[in-house]
């Protein structure tokens, strides 16, 4: 894709409305105030021989440093044999919103790896996006990253959102979210996979997972996967130092799915439970709910 680059005195306080972007890729540096709306972005072309892992710059559009920006009531589109990216949130961005945008029809304009990336600094909003990824694509494992994928994080938000396409496997989950803190994911609907919360040995700023709810949500998974992938998953990766504090995951729907919590690498209960955390009031596949001893519990049916 071709490659525009706005600064500052390009941008600052700029609407950019109505317009259609055509295989290009627009990275917002250092600016304020940059509202992105009704626009449609299409066409990209993927760069030869690349794949999930080796191209992160693949979104039409990338946040850097920036703040207070907003993408709403947007249209992107990926086709067939040219897989990508929506929207990336990058380091040092504030304030943001990515709300109310379209992501693929689930056929032609749905071969996403991902929709929405966050690596974001503080307080970003994700919120009444529809994401429809092109299911076909799930047979191509180096073109799947997760729907939603977030990291890094200190105030994200994501709420109201349909997702729909990834798979229930390690590659998929209609959310990622690792090492970070003060993290809110409500009032969601899943299709076809779920939640999967992870704290990594890296990035070395936030080796933790805190203040995390994950609250009224429903997931739609067909068939009976159960474990880590089938429903809401936490794991922690070894050698991790930092904690799991305050987690909360309640009033969820899960018809087929599951709950589980590992208790490898060190988990602690006692911080898991901390200031209201728990695993309360869940309706799934209760065969499915896995928890380690001393989490607390109550009312999952």
């Amino acid at each position: 894709m071709h490659q525009q680059d706005y600064y500052p005195e390009d941008v600052d306080s700029c609407t950019i409305s109505g317009i259609t972007f055509w295989n290009m890729s627009l990275y917002i540096r250092n600016a304020k105030n940059v509202h992105f709306k009704w626009c449609i972005f299409d066409y990209g072309v993927k760069k030869a021989d690349t794949n999930k892992s080796t191209d992160l710059h693949d979104a039409y559009i990338r946040l850097i440093n920036a703040e207070n920006a907003m993408v709403s009531n947007c249209v992107f589109s990926r086709r067939s044999g040219n897989s990508g990216r929506g929207v990336w949130v990058g380091s040092g961005t504030t304030g943001s919103k990515v709300i109310n945008n379209t992501f693929g029809n689930g056929g032609t304009t749905g071969h996403f790896i991902t929709a929405i990336n966050d690596n974001s600094e503080s307080n970003s909003l994700i919120s009444g996006n529809t994401i429809d990824r092109t299911l076909s694509l799930n047979a191509e494992d180096e073109n799947t990253d997760h729907g939603i994928y977030a990291h890094s994080f200190d105030g994200l938000t994501i709420h109201n959102n349909t997702i729909k396409g990834w798979p229930a496997n390690a590659s998929g989950g209609a959310i990622k979210a690792r090492n970070g803190q003060h993290l809110s994911i409500t009032d969601n609907t899943f299709y076809d996979s779920g939640i999967l919360l992870y704290i990594y040995i890296n990035p070395s700023t936030y080796p933790y997972l805190k203040y995390v709810e994950i609250k009224n949500n429903s997931i739609h998974i067909d068939s009976l996967v159960g474990g880590m992938y089938g429903g809401i998953g936490y794991w922690r990766q070894g050698g991790v130092t930092g904690i799991e504090e305050s987690i909360l995951i309640r009033d969820n729907i899960l018809p087929n799915g599951s709950i589980s919590i590992s208790a490898s690498n060190g988990f602690d209960a006692t911080s898991f439970n901390s200031s209201g955390g728990g695993v309360f009031d869940n309706d799934l596949h209760l065969p499915f709910l896995s928890l380690p001893s001393g989490v607390n519990q109550s009312g999952n049916h």
